[in-house]
């Protein structure tokens, strides 16, 4: 994953855009070392929060996944349907990977509701393949090539842009891969 691919994009509760790192098997979010671990988890102010779009694409029913990992209480997440407004992010899916297993959000005018959650245990420092497809109100979410779960949603279902977050500690993204499937 070549960071020339991203747009680092803000999510409006926040004051500036989170900063990423090339690392030798892709990118991975930058926390500023002297963020106390705390502040890291609440994302006070941002903290380590990188959020990133693949430039000049947009769709609705779309295919979005990536290698990812996570270190202490990293969470990587797939965005999709991201929708911005002067300059920031006011909506959005994240698919999130954590210690405890996968969850989806929705991202409404600075509010996250969570939409779904699938509890398995997972490894810290392993790498793991995170995908999500999209059609209509339909939201389906992969790990490792295993479907986890179906949800539906009708509040985002517009063309938006996709890409990679990184919160709540260290994560990494490589091969991220994007396709729109709208007609």
């Amino acid at each position: 994953m070549n960071l020339a691919e991203l747009e680092p994009v803000r999510e409006g509760r926040y004051p500036a855009v989170g900063a990423w790192q090339p690392v030798e098997d892709g990118i991975t979010n930058v926390i500023p070392g002297d963020t106390d671990a705390a502040d890291i988890v609440r994302a006070e102010k941002g903290a380590g929060v990188s959020l990133g779009c693949v430039k000049d694409f947009s769709a609705t029913d779309l295919s979005i996944e990536a290698k990812v990992s996570f270190l202490l209480t990293g969470s990587p997440c797939l965005v999709f349907r991201v929708q911005e407004g002067d300059g920031v992010v006011r909506e959005m899916y994240s698919l999130a990977l954590f210690a405890q297993g996968v969850n989806l959000w929705r991202l409404r005018e600075n509010e996250w509701v969570l939409l779904y959650t699938y509890v398995l245990p997972l490894d810290p420092g392993k790498k793991y393949r995170l995908g999500a497809r999209t059609r209509g109100e339909t939201i389906e979410a992969f790990l490792d090539g295993k479907r986890l779960f179906e949800s539906h949603d009708a509040t985002l279902v517009k063309a938006g842009r996709a890409g990679v977050c990184g919160r709540e500690g260290p994560c990494l993204f490589a091969n991220l891969r994007v396709a729109s499937h709208d007609k």
